[in-house]
This record gives structure tokens, C-alpha cells and sequence, in this order.
């Protein structure tokens, strides 16, 4: 029989208990003839105590740590014998004694979690690294050297159950590059100056010839430029060298090559061949010079009207007449005298018309009074 209580933790000790339930200390025990009674069949086998140390069974949750004092607890339930005081209940046959078997700790788990708990979680982290690595390789100098957008999303990922989240910050347009957009320039249009005609030179004055000349050809020229009436003065020109030639002849006594190519027609009146008569101061002179004061189309189409100052130089004297030629070179080839020609100057002592022209005053007078 051993010991009341165990000489460790001094728990109390069932009779025949070899080893301390509370702290697990092995108890000497005397050597005492038993009587078992097993079942035929069953070969008792010795038992043979755990050695010193062992811990075969673990404390329930009242029992208190080794060497902290007295448990209240029941005697451990693998001993039918401390159950029923030391002896078994009657009519029930000897058990042998239970090996004490030890208590697994069953590990805490938690409580298994849906499938969108469990790859959430591991998609946040995916997100969270990507967003990482996508600053750091634009931080780095990554991409495109062009230009890029600069903006940035947030992307924030919550796991459902609200166990985690994750925010992700991506640059959204990291590795867009913007073309260049090519504005066309549009050159304002090239506007031409409109074409003028340059401005006329200033009418220019005849020379004097020194000696005078009061016989030969005459000199045909317009007192202005513009005329009077406004009409370029070398826009009649040719009309005026025509009328001058056939004038020379005149005043040189070429009359079967002068007469013809002049007519006479009297005011009102039909274009007559000329006469003597009709004007007898042609015939007499020995220079007769044609001066253009102004000039008109003829209503005609065939020719011009021209106003003329006539320079007749006789021998002696010098007379100025004026009045109207019409001169057409091309179809009749012809000048007509219209009307008499009324004298300005008669009688005057002689002058060439070069002086003439030369004299502003002179050239207003002729202009007044010539129209």
C-alpha cells in the first residue's frame, strides 16, 4: 500500500495508485498479493510503471500547476477502483487497470473562410505590388521618351467581410504617348498691288534751234501733257503727224501731192476738195507748224478731231490761227479743214513756235483762247 499523498505536490492518492494524478510523480508501492479476476481468454500482462518523468495524462482545466497546492478535482476517471472508494461495486467484476491515455491539444482553427475571402486578400497584394513597380519603373526613367499623360487613378481594393484593403495607385496612362498634332500655317494671301501706270514724265520743252528757222518743215507738238480735255497727248500722236505732213507739202508748193489728201468742209456743209480760196494764208506761208491743244475720237470711228494752234511763219511775220483737222491715216487717208480757222496772232514779227512753247504765258493764252 503506499502513501496517503504524494511526496511531491502531496495530492491526495487513491489506494493502490503508483502515480500522482496531479503532478504525474511515480509513488513507491509495497509489494502486496492480488487476486484479479479477467475474463477467460484475456492473459494478464504485467504492468511495468512509466518511467520516472513520463507524463501520461494531462491535468484537467481545475487542476492546479505542480508544487501550487490541493486540487478539488475527482479522481482521474482511467481508475475504476478510486471511483468506487478503493473497492469495485458489487457484482461488477475487477477491471483491470486503464493505461492513461494522453488528451491531444486540438489546435485552434478558425472558421473556414469563403472562396472570395481567401483570394481577395492575395489580390490586394497582387495590385498593391503592381502599383509599386509601375512608380518605381516611371521614377526610374521607364517608358517612352516622348510624351507622356501624366494622370493618375486611384484604384482602391476593399476584400469583402471588410478583413482587408488595399489601395493601388496606377498611372493610367504610363505608357501612352501623345503625337505630336501638326497645326498647318496659313500664309495670309499674297495680294498684288494693283498695276498703275507709272506716272508720266513732265512734259518736256522743245529746244530752241539756234539759228532760227522760219522755213522748211514745220514742228508738230502739244502744248500738254495730258491735253486739256484729259487724253494722253501721245495717245493722238500719229494722227497729229499725218495732218503735219500733209501741211509741209503745203507750205513747200507741193500741191499734186497735197491736194489729194486735203479737203475742205465748210460749217455744216459736205467735205469739198480745197481751193485757194478758201483759205489762201497755206499757200503763202513758209513754215507751218502744228500745235495740239486737245483731241476727240470722231464720231465716226475713223479718226480723231484735233484742235490745233497753226504757227504760219511768212517772210517777215508770223501769224497763229486756230481750229480743227480731222485726220484719218488709215481708211480715207486724209485731213479735212472744218470751218475757218480764226487768227489769234497776225502780222506779229517773226518768232518760231519752239519759242512758243517755251513761254508758260504764251501757252495759257493759246489754251483760253483755242477752244
Amino acid at each position: 500500500m503506499n502513501n496517503e499523498a504524494c511526496p511531491n505536490c502531496h495530492a491526495v492518492l487513491a489506494p493502490g495508485q503508483w502515480m500522482c494524478p496531479a503532478c504525474g510523480t511515480a509513488v513507491s508501492t509495497e509489494e502486496v498479493e492480488r487476486t484479479v479476476v479477467r475474463p477467460v481468454g484475456n492473459e494478464p500482462r504485467p504492468l511495468s510503471p512509466p518511467p520516472a518523468g513520463l507524463i501520461t495524462a494531462v491535468p484537467s482545466l481545475g487542476a492546479p500547476t505542480p508544487g501550487t497546492g490541493t486540487p478539488n478535482l475527482a479522481p482521474p476517471t482511467w481508475s475504476p477502483i478510486a471511483a468506487a472508494g478503493g473497492q469495485p461495486a458489487e457484482g461488477q467484476p475487477l477491471q483491470p487497470p486503464v493505461t492513461p491515455q494522453a488528451t491531444p491539444i486540438a489546435p485552434v482553427v478558425a472558421a473556414p473562410s469563403s472562396p472570395t475571402q481567401k483570394w481577395l486578400p492575395r489580390v490586394a497584394v497582387v495590385l498593391a505590388l503592381l502599383g509599386t513597380g509601375l512608380l518605381v519603373w516611371k521614377v526610374v526613367g521607364g517608358g517612352d521618351d516622348g510624351a507622356t499623360s501624366e494622370t493618375t487613378v486611384g484604384v482602391a481594393t476593399t476584400v469583402e467581410g471588410g478583413l482587408s484593403t488595399a489601395t493601388t495607385v496606377v498611372d493610367a496612362n504610363a505608357s501612352t504617348t501623345i503625337a505630336p498634332t501638326t497645326v498647318p500655317v496659313t500664309e495670309p494671301p499674297v495680294t498684288e498691288p494693283p498695276v498703275t501706270a507709272p506716272p508720266r514724265p513732265p512734259w518736256p520743252v522743245p529746244p530752241i534751234p539756234d539759228p532760227p528757222i522760219f522755213a522748211g518743215p514745220g514742228l508738230a507738238y502739244a502744248i500738254s501733257d495730258p491735253l486739256i480735255g484729259g487724253m494722253p497727248s501721245d495717245q493722238p500722236t500719229p494722227y497729229l503727224a499725218f495732218a503735219q505732213d500733209v501741211f509741209n507739202k503745203m507750205a513747200a508748193d507741193d500741191w499734186a501731192a497735197a491736194l489729194p489728201l486735203f479737203w475742205f468742209q465748210p460749217p455744216g456743209g459736205e467735205a469739198v476738195p480745197y481751193s485757194f480760196d478758201k483759205q489762201n494764208q497755206w499757200p503763202a506761208a513758209d513754215r507751218l507748224s502744228l500745235l495740239l491743244v486737245d483731241a476727240a475720237p470722231d464720231p465716226n470711228g475713223l479718226g480723231y478731231n484735233l484742235r490745233v494752234a497753226v504757227v504760219a511763219n511768212f517772210p517777215g511775220s508770223t501769224s497763229v490761227l486756230c481750229g480743227v483737222l480731222y485726220s484719218d491715216p488709215t481708211t480715207y487717208v486724209e485731213v479735212i479743214q472744218r470751218g475757218e480757222f480764226g487768227l489769234l496772232a497776225d502780222g506779229a514779227p517773226p518768232f518760231m513756235p519752239e519759242s512758243l512753247l517755251n513761254d508758260p504765258a504764251q501757252i495759257a493764252d493759246i489754251q483760253a483762247r483755242c477752244v
